[in-house]
């Protein structure tokens, strides 16, 4: 365990890279941490919290009469439901001693661990109740005229897209003086977000745009109890770093079977995403 623990810091900075390109589109959401004073536990377990999200502005007088007679804002809650989700990667004890790194797996991890917190945020999306901006001319790619109209159902200046790669040929710069995907103008977005596993699902969407009150997700250290982490103390490498560009934590976790010697890598988050406000997102599908 002793040249595991010498590279568990770039393990982790490998994971932590990796995990950033792929999880970008999340910006796009309110991500919070369990310990945010907006995110309040329901004490049911489960990974269950209660979001306090704005259900309404004050509303504005001129010269009132009566301060306590003006309208109040209102906020509501919404139910984010969490899991742990984990993935594993194995080196045997012969593929050690053949001088095989552990460097060597963590990029597909980190790629596993990200496919199933997206696979998260796909599904809230099919069933978020967001606004149908209409359906695209093509099954296989997208107009900038079609983008646009989507940019225009939603109301709001800070605003993402999240648009399947293979179909949006369309939006690709034509020369190198061309935007950048990130860079906040392009097509009326703040932020372009290729993916290369948005279709399907219920409204076969090819491309979604949303401001961050769209949804609220919350992330934190995969839930464990005292128990498990007291009988491990010692047996396990662990270390716990934060994907900063996202918000969400993630522990990394090294073991070595003491009977065949194989090492054992986890990645594992405490993940879970919910709509906040449907009419802050709109998603164009196709026939």
């Amino acid at each position: 365990m002793a040249a595991v623990d010498l590279s568990v810091e770039e393990l982790s900075d490998v994971a932590v890279s990796k995990l950033g390109e792929l999880l970008a589109p999340i910006q796009a959401f309110t991500v919070l941490n369990p310990q945010d004073a907006r995110v309040k536990s329901t004490g049911t377990g489960g990974g269950v919290y209660q979001v306090e999200v704005t259900n309404a502005l004050p509303t504005v007088a001129d010269n009132p009469a009566d301060y306590e007679a003006m309208t109040s804002g209102s906020q509501t809650n919404v139910a984010v439901t969490t899991a742990n989700i984990a993935v594993m990667q194995k080196l045997t004890n012969l593929q050690q001693q053949q001088g095989i790194p552990f460097a060597t797996r963590v990029p597909d991890a980190a790629k596993a661990l990200a496919a199933g917190i997206w696979d998260k945020v796909t599904a809230m999306i099919n069933g978020g109740g967001y606004t149908d901006a209409g359906q695209a001319a093509s099954t296989t790619a997208l107009t900038v005229a079609e983008i646009q109209t989507l940019r225009a159902s939603v109301p709001a200046n800070d605003v993402a897209l999240m648009v399947e790669h293979s179909t949006a040929a369309a939006l690709y710069p034509s020369d190198k003086n061309s935007f950048q995907f990130n860079e906040v103008g392009a097509y009326g977005f703040n932020s372009i977000y290729p993916v290369s596993n948005f279709t399907g699902g219920v409204t076969k969407q090819m491309a979604f745009a949303c401001s961050p009150e769209a949804a609220v997700a919350v992330s934190g250290l995969a839930l464990e109890r005292q128990e498990s982490i007291d009988l491990t103390n010692g047996s396990s490498i662990i270390e716990n770093f934060t994907v900063e560009s996202v918000g969400v934590p993630v522990e990394l976790r090294i073991w070595q079977n003491s009977g065949t010697k194989d090492l054992y890598l986890t990645l594992e988050t405490c993940f879970g995403i919910d709509t906040a406000d449907a009419t802050a997102g709109a998603f164009l599908d196709h026939a």
